[in-house]
């Protein structure tokens, strides 16, 4: 017993998942494997972690855990005075591919990845200018974060020494810390 698959099926089952490709790339979604595209058209429910993404289509900081203090509302925004906002404040403009476009209207509006622009807009409210951060460091290394090591991590030369500033899933990072300052 045998089988015929026209010659032109594969072609066309490709060029079909590249243009799906492109429409969710379009959404600002990243597809790192064609065939993906396949699963996800299926997908009757999306189940979403309660960010907040579904309600207003805009991620926010609201909560930050630093140095064993919560800290939520005003303390949230009058951070500039903690020892560590320094750190804190390159390590969320150094871990990230984002930018932040600003408005006809005034308003800032993240481009590229939810969660960074999140960060860069509290940064930037904070009073630090993401842009300068990145440039006062040169960056020696970079890995992407992934969904599999969920973290992003870069390597920089910082005030003369070499800094390796994470962001990204606490389960994965705290184990990592010898310490919490």
């Amino acid at each position: 017993a045998g089988a015929a698959v026209p010659e032109g099926l594969p072609m066309a089952v490709n060029v079909s998942l590249a243009y799906s490709m492109a429409k969710i790339t379009a959404d600002r979604n990243l597809v790192r494997k064609m065939n993906a595209t396949e699963t996800i058209g299926a997908a009757n429910v999306i189940c979403s972690d309660k960010t907040g993404t579904l309600t207003q289509n805009k991620m926010t900081v609201v909560h930050l855990y630093l140095a064993g203090q919560r800290l939520n509302g005003d303390r949230l925004r009058q951070l500039r005075d903690h020892h560590l906002s320094e750190l804190l404040y390159l390590s969320a403009a150094v871990n990230s591919t984002a930018h932040l476009i600003i408005k006809e209207n005034g308003q800032t509006e993240p481009d590229g990845n939810s969660t960074e622009g999140a960060l860069l807009t509290w940064i930037t409210v904070n009073g630090a200018a993401y842009k300068q951060l990145r440039e006062q460091v040169a960056l020696v290394k970079r890995i992407p974060f992934s969904a599999e090591i969920k973290r992003m991590t870069s390597v920089v030369r910082h005030d003369g020494a070499l800094a390796v500033l994470t962001k990204g899933a606490p389960e994965r990072i705290l184990p990592l810390c010898a310490s919490i300052e």
